[in-house]
């Protein structure tokens, strides 16, 4: 599995070591074991661009997943996931979170997505809030995260 990341922003709150981990501990999480996953961070303005274009929703967002696979493929995942770090910065102050812990509930909130879990309606979104918590705790067993 390949992962990437580019920084398009001042500064995020995780380094490329501890993404790198935390990505591939979700992954192996879900049997994912091919595949290529990159990873932008961007300022608010450019994820209301990329928001704007692609979603047509015309609002900052705390994070988009593009999958780049043209079907499905079986332990293999293929995609790029944009995340705000201003958004992150500003929800882990209103929901009493670090920045850090922020962007890795952003990092599989995306992956998610990409395996094909989605949040358009309160019952998906029920759905995926509990697969959130269920790979937050499985990062803190395996102490990636605390």
């Amino acid at each position: 599995m390949e992962i990437t990341t580019q920084n398009l922003t001042a500064h995020i709150p995780i380094t490329a070591k501890q993404l790198t981990r935390t990505v591939k501990t979700i992954l192996k999480s879900f049997h994912i074991q091919k595949g290529f996953l990159s990873f932008v961070f961007v300022n608010s303005g450019k994820i209301k661009s990329l928001n704007k274009k692609y979603l047509k929703r015309s609002y900052v967002t705390d994070v988009l997943a593009f999958d780049l696979l043209s079907e499905p493929q079986p332990r293999r995942l293929e995609g790029e996931i944009f995340i705000c770090v201003p958004q992150a910065r500003r929800n882990a102050k209103f929901f009493k979170n670090t920045p850090k812990d922020e962007i890795i509930l952003y990092i599989i909130h995306g992956v998610l997505h990409l395996l094909g879990y989605d949040d358009h309606s309160a019952k998906d979104t029920a759905r995926m809030r509990e697969k959130e918590k269920i790979v937050m705790e499985i990062l803190r067993k395996k102490k990636v995260i605390r």
